[in-house]
């Protein structure tokens, strides 16, 4: 390189003037007049006005600064300012001049010029600037661009000597992102253009749209050499993917007025809303032509003021007191439509015309004017410091003083403070704008402010936003439709598209990272049910009692009066006939016991009724263990005493030991005592207690119940169990005693059915799961048990205590085996004859009225084995 520029570059065709003004100092400028042409260094055609707006506005600072004696003074700023014609190579050309000896300016036509400048403003193109200050950075040559926002131009490590007005465009991709959620717009397609501004753009606002959880739907790069065909193929890729309604569009406004073009031949003018990054969109005359498909289009810009100065100033540039200015007819050519040659087809210019018709003000002049007074008041100050040694201003000025002096000023310019970071990145606001269309009139209005330095909206008024949808309202811009409430969004690929499913029964739809997703209600300790309506909240749900209010209560509570009133009914006519012999033959003191159990059963019942609480659950617990051990703890006792007097008197004329009343009333407390006992240590271990319980998560059933341990109440149940197991033993072994003398076909009759209902209850029981259900089968369990024992063991006694005369009752209870010892010899003569039996007169003996029959029993087999034995009873007549 130190080879190339130590001999003359070879002067390049092609290249357009230099607009140049010599100083003491002097500023190398290259901007874009021309526009971009694949095959040739330049082209001949020439860009929008607000080129030639900002290359003027170079001009008019300039001036101002030779004018103000406060800035360099006694010394003049000049410029060369250079054509890079939209195109990186030839604004690679345009460094050559700023790196070459400069001994002497004048080589001739053949060499490439070479100038000495203390920096160079430009490019307006990151593309272009990237190319620029590859070079100027070997050579340490300050740059200062304008616009340039590429994010790869922040390395200081490869561009060391490179500044810029505005930020990177990280930031334009944050502001961006930070619409995008603000009107949830999670899936998007992004255009951009090729080269470092477009690029990098995408790869900002790709890694923004990620982080912030929504995806990309079509991304497509823009070439400089795409014909109209390759812009079709991107829209109609864009109207494929139908709910990316939103697209961004990251490039050079040539670029993207030549896609937004393809949208009108492609009929896609209502389609799309537009996202235009800060190169497009600023200006309303970057609009004409592609009005109908830009309408509704949100484009970001730095915030920079019109200039009003300069507006008046340049609003009157005629071809004659502009003519320094190379490029001027060309300018006023394209905007009038005229030609300054003699043509046929077009009109003739004259130097007379301006462009007060009409007039629209460049946005970025601003910035463009702050650049030129960024790089005055940097050398005002290192001119101010410099030593008197040196002859000229130039001395004092080298690459790397330039560069520190120039990142170390702030001053209030005309688009705002200006000042630099670390990276040598300025700072800005970004503008958001949106194209409207209103009361038949194309117009920029202005809806948002986004500052750099705080990273984030400082206004923003969506509701001033004009949409180009049907409905005016904002578009969506989503790859799936929200869930609605009940569903869950089941991710797919990309990850911001999904479908919806629905949550099940206990499963409420909550938000959680944008996304709908079911979460269930009920956990541990938490009892609560999805609402009905939205099914967005957790309610708690109301715990479920049997209570009188409901069918099943009322049953209960039926029975229950029942059992009770008959009880009451049976224990009042026993009373009243205690001292009838039917009454004490059927052992009443036992018969008072087992009532007592039926009692027991119909108040525990009731209980049931009652919402749970310790005590509750204490003596229901209690109450259901003692009702069933005082009915079948004294039946047992009854059944036992009938075994072993029919067992004994068919071995012996002794009397069993342990059959009088005082016996069996002992032998009855203690079951009940032993069931007392083992209910007791149960409760003291482990008292039962109230709880509240979900059975199971997927149903909205919520309990207070008991919580008893296991093992007292399978101990207590087991111990009933085998009484009345006990009880039904000796009713198979009593089944065959002979008739109407004693009750063990009414209690085999009772402990067969109590053995089918407790095979029906305890399986019934133990696998039902709500507590309504199981207070219900205990209920109906104990009250069933209760009104059996009433039906089969007192019922009878009490018919034919009313129904049945006393001597029909004596006769009925000794027609099995001896129903009349009589002198009637046909009579006798049909009796039966044990062995050893002699008929030894005509007396007539009744059988007595004994205790229970099953001394009756036994009093009939003694009278036939030894008659002295049993007439020696003193309880025979």
């Amino acid at each position: 390189m130190l080879l190339v520029v130590d001999a003359h570059i070879r002067y390049l065709p092609g290249l357009p003037p230099v607009y140049q003004r010599h100083g003491d100092l002097t500023l190398g400028i290259v901007v874009p007049v021309h526009q971009y042409d694949a095959d040739l260094i330049c082209s001949s055609s020439i860009r929008e006005l607000g080129s030639l707006q900002r290359v003027e506005a170079m001009v008019f600072a300039i001036d101002e600064i030779n004018s103000n004696s406060s800035i360099l003074p006694n010394h003049t700023l000049g410029f060369k300012l250079l054509d890079d014609c939209s195109k990186d190579t030839t604004a690679l050309v345009r460094t050559l001049h700023f790196i070459q000896r400069t001994d002497n300016e004048t080589y001739g036509s053949d060499n490439l010029a070479a100038y000495h400048v203390a920096g160079v403003i430009g490019s307006e193109s990151s593309r272009n600037s990237v190319q620029m200050a590859d070079m100027l950075s070997i050579f340490k040559v300050p740059m200062l661009s304008y616009i340039s926002t590429s994010p790869v131009l922040s390395d200081k490590n490869v561009y060391p000597y490179f500044s810029r007005m505005v930020p990177s465009d990280v930031l334009q991709a944050k502001a961006m992102v930070d619409m995008l959620n603000h009107f949830r717009w999670t899936y998007i397609s992004v255009v951009y253009a090729e080269g470092s501004y477009g690029t990098m753009g995408f790869q900002a606002v790709k890694k923004r749209v990620e982080e912030s959880g929504s995806c990309l739907a079509v991304t497509r790069e823009m070439r400089q050499s795409f014909t109209d065909k390759d812009y079709d193929h991107i829209i109609k890729e864009l109207l494929d993917t139908r709910r990316a309604k939103v697209v961004i569009v990251f490039s050079p406004l040539s670029q993207a007025r030549k896609l937004l073009k393809s949208a009108e031949r492609n009929h896609a003018t209502g389609n799309f809303t537009w996202i235009g990054s800060d190169a497009w969109g600023r200006n309303i005359q970057d609009y004409n032509g592609i009005e109908k498909a830009a309408v509704g289009a949100l484009t970001f810009k730095f915030y920079s003021p019109a200039v009003e100065k300069f507006d008046n100033h340049f609003k009157y540039l005629t071809a004659s007191n502009a003519s320094q200015n190379p490029w001027i007819k060309e300018f006023i050519s394209a905007h009038f439509k005229c030609s300054f040659n003699d043509s046929a087809t077009v009109s003739k210019c004259n130097n007379s015309m301006n462009f007060v018709p009409g007039y629209k003000p460049e946005i970025t002049v601003s910035l463009v004017m702050d650049a030129v007074y960024a790089y005055a008041r940097a050398l005002h100050n290192i001119i101010s410091t410099c030593g008197e040694a040196m002859t000229s201003p130039q001395d004092c000025v080298n690459g790397d003083i330039m560069v520190k002096t120039l990142r170390n000023i702030t001053f209030e310019g005309a688009h705002g403070d200006v000042g630099f970071d670390e990276f040598g990145d300025g700072e800005a606001t970004y503008e958001l704008q949106n194209f409207q269309f209103v009361n038949n009139t194309y117009s920029l209005q202005s809806v948002g402010y986004w500052d750099s330095s705080k990273k984030t909206f400082t206004e923003f008024h969506p509701n001033e936003i004009r949409w180009n949808t049907a409905d005016f309202k904002s578009p969506v811009s989503t790859c799936s439709d929200p869930c609605d409430t009940g569903y869950q969004a089941v991710v797919t690929q990309p990850h911001c598209c999904w479908y919806c499913q629905k949550c099940r029964d206990n499963e409420r739809t909550v938000m959680r990272e944008g996304l709908a997703k079911c979460e269930i209600c009920p956990k541990a300790g938490n009892f609560t049910w999805p609402d009905a309506e939205n099914k967005t909240q957790c309610e708690l749900i109301p715990p479920t009692i049997v209570s009188v209010n409901d069918f099943t209560g009322v049953l209960i509570v039926a029975f229950a009066i029942f059992t009770f009133l008959i009880t009451i009914v049976t224990t009042v006519l026993y009373v009243l006939n205690n001292k009838e012999r039917l009454i004490k033959a059927s052992s009443r003191e036992l018969s008072y016991l087992i009532l007592g159990g039926v009692f027991i059963s119909s108040i525990i019942v009731t209980l049931f009724l009652v919402s749970p609480t310790d005590a509750i659950c204490t003596v229901t617990d209690f109450g259901f263990h003692m009702s069933f051990t005082f009915s079948y703890g004294p039946l047992l006792v009854k059944t036992n005493r009938i075994y072993r007097i029919f067992t004994s008197g068919k071995k012996s004329k002794k009397r069993p030991p342990f059959i009088d009343s005082k016996y069996q009333i002992i032998f009855a407390v203690v079951t009940i005592l032993i069931q007392i006992i083992i209910v007791t240590v149960s409760t003291i271990i482990h008292p039962p207690i109230a709880v509240t319980q979900m059975p199971s998560l997927a149903e909205p059933y919520v309990e207070i119940t008991c919580k008893i341990p296991e093992v007292g109440f399978l101990c207590s149940l087991v111990y009933n169990l085998m009484l009345v197991l006990m009880c039904t033993f000796h009713a198979v072994k009593t089944r065959k005693l002979p008739d109407n003398f004693n009750e063990s076909k009414f209690i085999s009759f009772c402990v067969y059915t109590t053995i089918v209902l407790w095979i029906a209850f305890i399986p019934t029981y133990f696998t039902t799961t709500k507590t309504t259900y199981r207070a219900m089968f205990l209920s109906l369990a104990m009250l069933a048990n209760s009104l059996v024992t009433i039906f089969f063991l007192f019922l009878p006694k009490l018919y034919a205590l009313y129904r049945v005369s006393v001597e029909k009752q004596h006769v009925a209870a000794a027609t099995s085996t001896l129903r009349t010892v009589t002198n009637d010899n046909r009579r006798l003569s049909n009796l039966p004859k044990p062995n050893g039996i002699q008929v030894v007169g005509s007396a007539k003996i009744k059988l007595p009225s004994l205790v229970s029959t099953g001394e009756e029993a036994v009093a009939h087999w003694w009278l036939l084995k030894e008659p002295s034995v049993f007439f020696n009873d003193e309880r025979c007549e």
